[in-house]
């Protein structure tokens, strides 16, 4: 069996054993699997996740929080999958009969006895960029019938931004904006639009991007080079207390987002920034912001994005804008850590002007999810 794994600083394909699964796992053959930001924060930033994973996890009570970077390590958690063989007692998942042949996603959580494993940055446990692993029955899902088992990979992003839909705690009245239309900006517009608010607002360089997030829901989609954001956004706010979710993750946005934003805005931290950064906590206290940061999702949330999908394939089929074998993986995570470079040169030059500057379009960032596949 091949998996994709980041070994001495740099990913490797190579060949392993086959998993076997217990009494209340499945064997799953992975079918797709997306490329997550955070597995380019990972590849790029090993080291400084690691340490801060190990930090939080000392405080707090994150399940496998130990990554030693000294052994492989798996990755990949936004997967569907197809049952090969299951466990004695796992041939039922959320009340459904699952057989050899059908079609799961499951959240990226393995239990295996008394410990739980997060199948994201494991030593332990093979992820999504692993042509087989196992999964747990009680965190599972079978993909319903009428939803494309490709499609089905992008339960995982978008239950991510329904999670922080929700602790915005908006309303169909609320004036939203969101910074960045990446996968997880798009995925925030669809949760927005299926909680019928209807004053989103778009923002990101790409033409490409602004296009995917009016088809997803948005009103008006802002070109940052060209518009003034902030004052664009102020003209759809009157009495409701505004929303912006910061979907971009550099240093710098979210000091900006609390200098420009709006009296009384509630701004939700969904872009994950790995490098250290600073804020003047002077611009919180003068305009009474609340900042609320989100993480991942929940249970629910994740069963709900699954069904959420299937009035949106056709949406969603152009979100994926490219699909890599896992032999050419390596390639794939050349190509957007290329499209995130300029997207950070884009946003250093943005703010440096007032974000006014004129951008160059550069084809990089129409790149939006991407996803390897074994076949």
């Amino acid at each position: 069996m091949q998996s994709l794994v980041y070994r001495n600083g740099e990913l490797t394909l190579d060949s392993f054993a086959e998993p076997k699964p217990d009494a209340y796992q499945i064997l799953v053959q992975t079918i797709a699997c997306g490329i997550c930001g955070s597995d380019l924060h990972f590849v790029e930033h090993s080291e400084e996740l690691a340490d801060q994973v190990q930090l939080v996890s000392n405080y707090g009570e994150i399940p496998g929080g130990t990554i030693n970077l000294e052994q492989d390590i798996f990755m990949g958690h936004e997967f569907s999958a197809k049952i090969l063989e299951i466990g004695a007692d796992a041939d039922v998942v959320q009340g459904q009969k699952v057989k050899p042949g059908d079609t799961l996603v499951s959240l990226p959580v393995l239990i295996s006895g008394s410990k739980i494993s997060q199948l994201a940055y494991s030593n332990d446990c093979y992820g999504g960029f692993a042509q087989q692993l196992l999964v747990s029955n009680s965190f599972c899902f079978k993909v319903p019938e009428d939803l494309d088992s490709i499609l089905a990979s992008l339960t995982e992003p978008m239950a991510v931004g329904l999670h922080a839909v929700n602790l915005s705690k908006c309303d169909s009245d609320t004036p939203v904006l969101v910074l960045g239309l990446g996968p997880v900006g798009i995925s925030i517009i669809a949760a927005l639009k299926n909680r019928n608010v209807n004053k989103i607002i778009g923002v990101d360089f790409s033409q490409f991007r602004r296009d995917l997030a009016i088809l997803f829901g948005a009103d008006v989609a802002l070109d940052p080079s060209k518009d003034d954001v902030f004052a664009e956004f102020k003209k759809y706010v009157s009495f409701k207390r505004p929303v912006i979710f910061e979907a971009v993750g550099l240093p710098g946005i979210l000091n900006d987002v609390m200098l420009k934003s709006p009296l009384n805005s509630k701004v939700v931290v969904v872009g994950v920034c790995m490098q250290n950064d600073s804020i003047i906590p002077f611009y919180g206290i003068a305009k009474e912001l609340e900042v609320v940061f989100s993480f991942a999702y929940n249970f629910n949330e994740f069963k709900d994005s699954l069904y959420s999908l299937i009035p949106i394939q056709d949406h969603l089929r152009k979100l994926v804008t490219s699909e890599f074998l896992i032999d050419n993986a390596t390639e794939a995570f050349e190509l957007l850590k290329s499209q995130a470079q300029n997207n950070t040169a884009q946003n250093n030059t943005a703010q440096n002007n007032n974000v006014r500057a004129q951008i160059p379009d550069n084809k990089q960032a129409e790149q939006c999810k991407v996803l390897i596949r074994f076949s």
